[in-house]
């Protein structure tokens, strides 16, 4: 199969994408191309997004390069990896400041006034601390976990410190309800929030990394867990997982609705799947990404 669209042609012909053309990378956008083929041992699908003007890699909405992160590969979970997540956030800073030029001045000024308040540069002392690679996995149960490498884990261990008692604040607003937080204490290296329904955020900077998730005992493990390499990956941007696995979890979390029969059925429809994965890569000239499903 074979897809193209005049991304350009696309743009212009809809009033409503014109805030979004403000943006550098969006209105650089020229065509885009996919081809899906399939095999008996894999089906593939590769993408090019093309780009056309004066880009540089600041302008880019993922980190350039071809280093691929790893991926933290768990049973029955979908792994992902960015290099310097950190340029997301400046992408949509930028995007936000072109297209909303007035709102983007109240966050600016909402950001200063938190950084007075705290002591803090958000974006040095926070932001260029991600510049690494972060692993993240995540569960079709709603679990995840994130796992940081940090420029100076020092520095951000005091860094947290000092943001920790306004961050129940924030999660309020975020809509976790009325939340507490709870310091480390008895040698624990973990922050955690909590509301009374139960729901809860473990975070801290454990063996030199930012460790993130939202369940205590994911968390524990997080710090000790190595990311693995994804085969042929290029770029900012991968994705592992055994998709076998996963597609077992999905059908478990059905249950009866899934219609296939139990186990047996859903191990009919899964024994064929094998390793899914995938990566993406950014330069000024456009953006381009591989995924292959590995069948047996």
């Amino acid at each position: 199969m074979k897809v193209y669209a005049d991304v350009q042609a696309l743009l212009k012909s809809d009033p409503d994408t014109a805030d979004a053309q403000r943006v550098k990378w969006v209105k650089a956008l020229r065509t885009f191309g996919m081809t899906a083929v399939a095999q008996e041992s894999a089906i593939d699908i590769d993408f090019n997004l093309a780009t056309e003007g004066d880009l540089s890699d600041a302008d880019l909405p993922i980190a350039s390069g071809d280093d691929a992160p790893g991926v933290l590969r768990r049973p029955g979970e979908i792994g992902l990896g960015v290099r310097d997540p950190g340029q997301i956030v400046r992408f949509g800073e930028a995007a936000g400041q072109a297209v909303d030029p007035s709102g983007f001045g109240q966050y600016t000024t909402a950001k200063r006034q938190i950084e007075q308040q705290l002591g803090v540069s958000i974006d040095d002392d926070l932001l260029a601390q991600l510049s690494g690679d972060t692993a993240m996995s995540f569960s079709v149960a709603g679990k995840y976990g994130v796992r940081a490498e940090l420029k100076d884990p020092a520095a951000f261990k005091q860094t947290l410190a000092k943001v920790a008692d306004v961050l129940p604040r924030f999660a309020e607003g975020a809509g976790m309800g009325n939340v507490e937080i709870a310091k480390p204490r008895g040698g624990s290296d973990f922050y955690a929030l909590a509301n009374p329904d139960g729901e809860s955020i473990v975070f801290g900077v454990v063996d030199e990394v930012f460790v993130l998730a939202n369940d205590p005992k994911r968390a524990g493990r997080l710090a000790s867990e190595q990311p693995s390499e994804v085969a042929n990956a290029k770029g900012s941007v991968a994705l592992g997982a055994d998709a076998e696995q996963v597609a077992r979890a999905v059908l478990s979390q059905l249950g009866g609705q899934s219609g296939l029969g139990g186990a047996l059925g859903a191990g009919l429809f899964t024994a064929p799947l094998k390793d899914l994965s995938g990566s993406m890569s950014a330069t000024p000239e456009g953006m381009r990404g591989n995924f292959e499903l590995s069948l047996d």
